[in-house]
């Protein structure tokens, strides 16, 4: 007699995660926002691009200003993830220097809708980010930067001058400028800046430049 093979089951398909219509929101605000900035950004270019009725962007952030607010601190959300982890790290100020101008660059390089929305919002006089407590999102860092600072001056490894916000500032700047230029950077230089290769190279010379700014010169023996 004859067994009766039962059918080989159909293999399951891997199923994407779910994406909230929140979510969907939020992600097609943080595209055209960084493109456009939030004022030449209008609901129905949301809606569209969400693929969502306009009146779910009300539902969800009760206006298109509620919307760019929730996306900067999206942004600073994502930053400060890298702070965070800089300002545990119990390291002397040389080694914490290079993470933090590392960290920066690794970030921006990744994240560049970040640059855009925070080039918009300056160019805003800061109106938005009024609302966010972004003063809390540094403080961890500088604390730690500045315990860091403290104990090679005592070791007589660096300068006692030097100020833990300014220095920051630095690290932030020589980042930042590098990639909000990035491409009018590319023809003055007549080269990819973004090449990995080069990166490299920024990265490192930046190090170099911030750490002669605050190490103590040894005299050189006659």
């Amino acid at each position: 007699m004859a067994t009766k093979t039962s059918a080989p089951r159909a293999a399951k398909t891997q199923r994407s995660p779910r994406i909230s219509n929140r979510d969907r929101i939020l992600a097609a605000g943080i595209k055209l926002f960084a493109e456009h900035g939030p004022d030449a950004t209008s609901v129905s270019m949301i809606s569209e691009a969400s693929g969502l009725n306009r009146r779910m962007l009300y539902h969800y952030f009760g206006s298109k200003e509620g919307l760019y607010e929730e996306v900067l601190k999206a942004m600073y959300d994502r930053m400060n993830s890298v702070d965070v982890d800089l300002a545990h790290m119990l390291l002397p100020a040389e080694e914490l220097l290079k993470k933090i101008i590392q960290g920066y660059y690794r970030f921006l390089n990744e994240n560049p809708e970040f640059v855009r929305i925070l080039s918009w919002e300056n160019l805003r006089h800061g109106r938005t980010a009024k609302a966010i407590d972004v003063a809390a999102v540094k403080a961890p860092l500088i604390k730690a930067l500045g315990v860091s600072l403290q104990m090679g001056a005592r070791d007589g490894r660096f300068r006692s001058d030097v100020d833990e916000n300014q220095l920051l500032i630095s690290c932030m700047a020589l980042s930042f400028f590098f990639f909000s230029n990035q491409y009018t950077l590319s023809m003055l230089l007549g080269k990819d800046i973004h090449a990995p290769r080069l990166l490299e190279q920024r990265v490192n010379h930046v190090t170099q430049l911030i750490l002669e700014g605050i190490l103590i010169k040894q005299p050189t023996p006659a």
